[in-house]
């Protein structure tokens, strides 16, 4: 029952009470002086005809004259003259008339008026005896009134009451509606803090509760640190602060294992004959070169979604890029980097600097394509200059010629019935399956694309919110009468488009409760970092629905994992580039141990992807996982 409910049944029993004691003490105050003053009308009347009578002729007519005279002046049930012998000289009376007033209400109220008798003298002798007695049922109609007057004054006192008690109580909890939403936040896995109210028990109380949500944010914030100078300890160049040649091609494997990531572009140069400039200028110069070279590249990686940049030796520098990026400007942003780099340094020297670069599709082995990224580079070297070359892909080249083809294969491909869904197991600790990881599968001229192959066109044609849409409800509809539970991917622009959230909303809307609930929402961690506000947005619209939202990729950017404690996801996958060779890694052993330990911390699941051997899958259940998934996962493992 609400406060406000609990608020008006108490003003009714309060004014229940009031109004029956009050009602009952006037009533019954109203009805003893209505009963003297009956009484008392009734002697006096009695009195005064008895002495008109006494001083006036016995004839029959003057008696009747009298007696009636009296009677129509006033409330009188009856007026009786006896004679001595009991016989009735004169009688006027009143017949019984209904009047407006309950019978139980006279029941509870009786009120019996005294008759007055007085003797009437002829004489010295008896004339007879004079009966008056008054008539009570106006006194019932005017105790009745009494009693209905006061009901409605008292029902409007309540009315009033109510309404003035429910403002009042309105204002007065007002605060108490922030603290409920902030305890739905944490059940929710959201530490979020609120303004701290006036009333002194909802200030206690939100006091708790914000120092609870700040020592979770604080404890995240600090994890994170430690977690970033772990990796920073274990995966990065410690002069360039760039990803070593040994994680950068963790991360280079894992993107060619990932459909979502389209492929990859991937650029390599080098700074030529950096032992001569070391002899030249020193290796404090060099060193200086090499770190302004790590600073341009870092920030040029920041700011774009799932792209690295490493130190892979000495001299040598490597810039890795999503499958939907232009190799040939991916080339150009290296060379002019390397470029600048020298120019802030100064030197009075001319240097050479050579790039060359590849595509790789999905599944292409990490040593090939760096190969192909080598041989293009030793062409360039040879040309001398700032020059740059374009290896020939690994890949199979598609019918589909240029953009403006992708553009209309895709138009008229992105339709529901050219759309399915692939499926791989993702399992718990006991080898049951959590649910299956679904990534798309578009049919094209006849022929079923994966997402590796598609995915690099629709995201530069701008079409990945119309391709989100058709997943989810080739994903809904694979839920609807089936025992299943199914996992699918969203991608940063789809996060940026209000269109799709709110079509996102209508359609889960529109299912029943144990479809969405089935239903498995993964977000790059890139974009929910980048995108953080769209991200929360989307988090508090998709969890009235009960589906689970988790974000996928996470490792990149562990000095930012502080955001965590207010989103409310349910789980967080994390990179294959860390997954890798983890049984043998202790690196990355420590920070997988760090990362279940913060997440359980706030009640999220850990998943693992791109997991290849039985080896990783132990280490992997030793460090906390609660989940895993990967070429290497069967069901019951």
């Amino acid at each position: 029952m609400t406060l406000t409910r609990q608020l008006w049944l108490a003003i009714l029993v309060v004014m229940l009470i009031s109004f029956g004691g009050t009602c009952f003490i006037s009533l019954l105050s109203a009805r003893d002086y209505i009963h003297r003053q009956l009484t008392i009308q009734n002697q006096d009347n009695a009195a005064a005809l008895a002495l008109s009578l006494s001083q006036m002729a016995k004839d029959k007519g003057t008696l009747e004259l009298l007696v009636g005279a009296q009677f129509d002046s006033g409330h009188y049930r009856a007026i009786k003259l006896v004679a001595p012998d009991g016989t009735i000289l004169v009688e006027r009376s009143n017949p019984v008339i209904e009047m407006p007033v309950p019978a139980w209400f006279e029941r509870f109220f009786p009120l019996e008026v005294d008759v007055a008798r007085i003797s009437i003298q002829d004489g010295w002798n008896v004339f007879g005896d004079l009966i008056l007695q008054s008539d009570a049922r106006f006194a019932y109609l005017s105790l009745w009134d009494e009693a209905r007057r006061l009901a409605w004054w008292f029902g409007l006192g309540a009315m009033v009451c109510g309404i003035l008690g429910s403002l009042l109580l309105r204002w007065v909890t007002r605060p108490l509606d922030r603290v409920i939403e902030q305890a739905n936040a944490i059940a929710g896995r959201r530490f979020i803090t609120v303004d701290v109210p006036r009333t002194r028990e909802f200030r206690n109380l939100t006091d708790a509760m914000n120092t609870m949500a700040t020592r979770v944010r604080t404890m995240l914030e600090e994890e994170a640190l430690r977690l970033e100078e772990l990796q920073v300890q274990f995966q990065h160049d410690p002069l360039t602060g760039l990803l070593t040649r040994t994680a950068f091609l963790s991360r280079l494997r894992a993107q060619l294992a990932d459909e979502s990531a389209g492929g990859v572009k991937f650029a390599l140069g080098r700074i030529c004959r950096l032992d001569q400039l070391n002899v030249a200028f020193g290796w404090e110069t060099v060193d200086q070169l090499l770190s302004r070279i790590g600073e341009r590249l870092s920030s040029l990686v920041d700011e774009r979604d799932g792209w690295f940049a490493g130190r892979l030796s000495g001299a040598d520098f490597g810039l890795l890029a999503p499958g939907n990026a232009d190799l040939e400007n991916l080339a150009q942003l290296l060379s002019a980097e390397l470029h600048l780099a020298v120019n802030d340094c100064s030197l009075d020297t001319k240097l050479e600097m050579a790039v060359g670069a590849t595509s790789a599709g999905l599944g292409e082995v990490a040593s090939q394509v760096l190969a192909r990224a080598d041989g293009a580079l030793i062409e360039a070297e040879r040309s001398g200059g700032l020059a740059l070359r374009l290896a020939s892909t690994g890949q199979a080249s598609s019918g589909i010629k240029g953009l403006a083809g992708w553009r209309t294969a895709l138009q008229s491909a992105l339709q529901p019935l050219n759309v399915r869904l692939a499926s791989y197991p993702v399992v718990d600790r006991s080898g049951a399956l959590m649910y299956e990881e679904c990534p798309v599968r578009v049919r094209i001229e006849d022929e079923w694309q994966s997402a590796a192959a598609i995915l690099p066109w629709v995201a530069r044609l701008g079409l990945l919110p119309r391709l989100d849409l058709l997943v989810l409800r080739e994903a809904l509809q694979n839920l609807v009468g089936l025992d299943r539970r199914i996992g699918i991917h969203m991608s940063s622009e789809s996060l940026c488009d209000p269109v799709f959230r709110d079509e996102l909303s209508a359609l889960l809307r529109e299912c029943d409760e144990d479809v969405r609930a089935r239903l498995w929402i993964e977000m790059p961690e890139t974009a929910a970092v980048r995108h953080l506000h769209e991200f929360k947005m989307l988090c508090a619209e998709l969890k009235p629905f009960r589906c689970h939202i988790g974000v996928e990729h996470l490792g990149n950017h562990l000095g930012r994992i502080g955001w965590l404690h207010d989103v409310g996801i349910d789980f967080a996958k994390l990179d294959a580039s860390l997954v890798a060779d983890v049984d043998t890694h202790q690196g990355n052993q420590a920070l997988i141990r760090g990362l279940c330990t913060t997440c359980h911390a706030i009640g999220l699941k850990v998943l693992a992807e791109g997991v290849q051997t039985a080896e990783e899958r132990t280490m992997l259940l030793s460090l906390g996982v609660d989940g895993l998934t990967g070429p290497g996962i069967r069901l019951g493992q």
